[in-house]
């Protein structure tokens, strides 16, 4: 008999604090403004357009379990599209309403081990996914650098600090990220030295064969991390993925841009200006961004919405973050009742397939 699904302590705080932030946020953003006034342009915004802003953010959602459904197949994992979804929207979830995004990753891979994927298999599909995404963002952030400087003066400067900031710690992270995945030796070493560190510290118990365990793991780790990168077009179709998935999440600004009739400025330039929020908002230590979004997002498009900057705020932020929370929420419980371990169902990693000696040859 499977266990009714619980919702945790520390998941109810997180979503009881968001709430928290979301009332103090509208009461700032709306004072010393009529709410009768702001609400009458939100009631005036094209709502075919808002719809497209929602489908934006859905399709964002939904990409990413496409990404993970392709890397468990090519793995010869016989995971259904469904249930890869289900991953996405239980992880974004959890990416909003934890710091920096932390819990989503970690709720994902407890999903696939559920479904019966080894724990290493699971890491470095996510290491792999997580790598992308924030690739496509340091991509942008580069191309800001080197291209947007004109962006930057124009709409960014009374902010530059922050940005500078979002931009050294994107670039960090993305290093970060790719050393665990492309150098496997310092993954494991790493991992070794923290094991061996815990146990001096008296953090974890030793125990015979502990190490032996950790390293049968971190070679399964070790044979995945190979498989994608021998796989490069694998890897080419899945960050052509990503970047459309970023880029529908920065599309759902222009979509709210546009509600208002407004179309002077380009859709590349307000998704350079979205990104350029996320950049400082996903590398703070604050759930989904709050406030930080916010602010920033009244700083960068002033001159792009113009009167219409807090009606917008209300709309983007409100469709890209709390309409997504609430999506993401619903299907979470969904999630929650559907993963059960079935290792019938799954196929399992081989390590044939693997063979870069095969793999060079072709």
């Amino acid at each position: 008999m499977h266990k009714k699904p619980k919702i945790k302590k520390s998941t109810k705080c997180s979503i009881l604090f968001m709430a928290a932030v979301l009332v103090l946020t509208v009461f700032s953003i709306l004072k010393g403004e009529s709410p009768q006034d702001v609400l009458r342009e939100i009631r005036a915004a094209d709502g075919r357009y808002l719809l497209l802003a929602v489908l934006s953010v859905l399709i964002y959602v939904m990409l990413q379990g496409v990404i993970i459904y392709l890397m468990c197949r090519a793995l010869e994992m016989k995971e259904s599209l469904r249930r890869c979804l289900l991953m996405a929207f239980h992880g974004y979830f959890f990416c909003n309403i934890t710091p920096m995004q932390s819990g989503g990753p970690a709720i994902q891979i407890l999903d696939m081990k559920r479904e019966g994927i080894r724990m290493p298999i699971a890491c470095m599909i996510i290491f792999n996914m997580t790598f992308l995404f924030k690739a496509v963002l340091f991509l942008v952030t580069v191309s800001l650098l080197f291209f947007g400087r004109g962006l930057i003066r124009t709409y960014m400067w009374s902010i530059l600090p922050l940005v500078i900031l979002g931009i050294v710690l994107t670039i960090t992270f993305t290093i970060l990220i790719g050393l665990l995945i492309f150098h496997t030796k310092f993954t494991k070493n790493a991992a070794i030295r923290l094991l061996h560190r815990a146990e001096k510290l008296h953090l974890v118990r030793h125990r015979e064969g502990r190490e032996e365990h950790w390293t049968g793991l971190l070679d399964q780790y070790k044979d995945a991390a190979g498989f994608f990168l021998t796989h490069k077009q694998l890897m080419s179709v899945l960050f052509l993925l990503t970047a459309v998935q970023r880029f529908s999440f920065f599309s759902s600004t222009y979509f709210v841009y546009r509600s208002f009739g407004l179309s002077e400025v380009s859709w590349l330039t307000i998704c350079l200006l979205q990104a350029s929020i996320n950049i400082i908002a996903d590398m703070l230590p604050i759930p989904g961004g709050a406030g930080v979004s916010e602010a920033t997002f009244l700083a960068v498009f002033q001159k792009v919405f113009g009167r219409f900057t807090k009606s917008g705020l209300l709309l983007s932020r409100g469709i890209t973050y709390y309409v997504q929370l609430i999506i993401c929420g619903m299907m979470t419980v969904v999630a929650m009742v559907t993963f059960s371990l079935d290792r019938s169902r799954m196929g399992k990693f081989k390590k044939t397939n693997y063979d870069p000696e095969a793999l060079g040859d072709e």
